[in-house]
């Protein structure tokens, strides 16, 4: 009976401190916020020995002063030409979507290190000899990265690095994005 009661008690202070912790954090992280970025992110495909460019637009909220989600979308710039079997295949990332989970570590009062965990769907489109053919693939999909606030707290500049698990193959990506706060 007294280990009961041990473990009430136990449980009923972690979780009166937990909601104070979590009143404190939703004070200063003023949730409900919105970010939109934009920017470029390149794409290397290795399965295919190939990159692209992508141009990229996230929107994200946060949940209190570590925690958020965003959704990011992406659709390619380029194509790039890929030897298979001594015959030339023309690519092109079609389009990229992710949801994710985001965590967020300051630093000091402009800089924070970044990081977030999700899922993503991808399509490439290859065409050679006049035939085209698309293909999707989704999967997990997690990175880490830095952002800069400006002083007024309403622009944000981020750099980050990304694995995509698509399938059976990896894609990774290096993105660079600017940012207004709403």
């Amino acid at each position: 009976m007294y280990k009961v009661l041990l473990s009430a008690a136990v449980a009923a202070c972690a979780l009166v401190c937990a909601s104070q912790a979590s009143a404190d954090e939703a004070a200063a992280a003023t949730p409900g916020n919105i970010t939109v970025e934009v920017g470029l992110t390149r794409a290397n495909v290795a399965d295919i020995d190939t990159s692209y460019a992508v141009l990229t637009a996230r929107v994200g909220t946060k949940f209190n002063a570590y925690f958020g989600a965003e959704f990011e979308a992406g659709i390619g710039l380029n194509e790039d030409t890929v030897d298979f079997g001594g015959f030339d295949i023309d690519t092109k990332l079609e389009y990229a979507i992710g949801a994710f989970l985001t965590g967020e570590m300051p630093i000091d009062d402009q800089l924070a290190l970044t990081g977030r965990v999700g899922y993503a769907k991808t399509q490439i489109k290859a065409s050679a000899g006049g035939y085209s053919e698309s293909a999707s693939g989704d999967g997990a999909a997690f990175g880490v990265g830095v952002k800069y606030t400006s002083t007024s707290g309403n622009y944000v500049v981020r750099g980050d690095v990304s694995r995509y698990q698509i399938d059976d193959g990896d894609v990774d990506a290096v993105s660079v994005t600017i940012g207004r706060k709403f």
